[in-house]
């Protein structure tokens, strides 16, 4: 991950809620807001600890591992595990940290509604949190 400032993570958790409102049927407008999701909790962990800037962090905290980070922040996981449609037909579970690949590349998540549901609801304490 490059090093970027909280101010840059807040920015980018702003833009990313931003543009992915809407339709979260859409792979990219959901995908923009797990990405939004990403950015608001790596965001909280530099204003828990104090940090202005993500090169402080630790290697483990630079993860696309949503639930990871939550409990990094006090929280409890949040998301299951992530069920797609693989090339040959049958469904696999992947973990959390694959779904803005399964979003970008367009595999078809068998729960995305559940997924939109607690990507909404993070993104609303992370908005209470950064305030």
């Amino acid at each position: 991950m490059l090093p970027v400032s909280h101010k840059e993570l807040e920015k980018a958790f702003r833009r990313h809620t931003t543009s992915g409102d809407g339709d979260v049927g859409n792979d990219s407008k959901l995908l923009l807001l797990v990405y939004a999701v990403e950015c608001g909790l790596k965001r909280m962990l530099l204003k828990e600890r104090n940090h202005t800037s993500t090169a402080r962090l630790a290697d483990d905290d630079l993860t696309h591992d949503l639930n990871h980070l939550l409990k990094k922040l006090g929280g409890s996981p949040k998301f299951p595990s992530i069920q797609i449609d693989r090339l040959d037909g049958r469904a696999e579970q992947v973990s959390v940290d694959r779904l803005h690949e399964a979003l970008r590349y367009g595999v078809r998540l068998t729960d995305r509604e559940k997924i939109s549901k607690v990507v909404r609801e993070l993104l609303a304490w992370i908005r209470e949190g950064l305030q």
